[in-house]
């Protein structure tokens, strides 16, 4: 007879992409100062923080070329 296993743990917090960054030792002990307060973990801390500020960051900001005007070229006009 199969068994029914419940799941075991804390739930999903869904789909997840690690980023790993040095961070300066004032920085890093003022989070972890806030993780001994809080009892939240410095991964949920800095999150919260990106998480807060993510619409400043602008991919297009900084593609190829993002502040030049785009010219349309007539390519029935080559000369060479």
């Amino acid at each position: 007879m199969a068994s029914k296993h419940s799941k075991v743990g804390r739930p999903s917090k869904g789909p997840r992409r690690t980023i790993g960054v040095p961070a300066p030792v004032p920085l890093a002990d003022r989070i972890a100062r806030i993780k001994e307060l809080t009892g939240k973990t410095m991964g949920e801390i800095v999150l919260e923080v990106l998480e807060r500020h993510v619409d400043e960051l602008d991919p297009a900001a900084y593609e190829h070329g993002a502040a030049q005007p785009r010219m349309d070229l007539d390519e029935s006009k080559r000369t060479a």
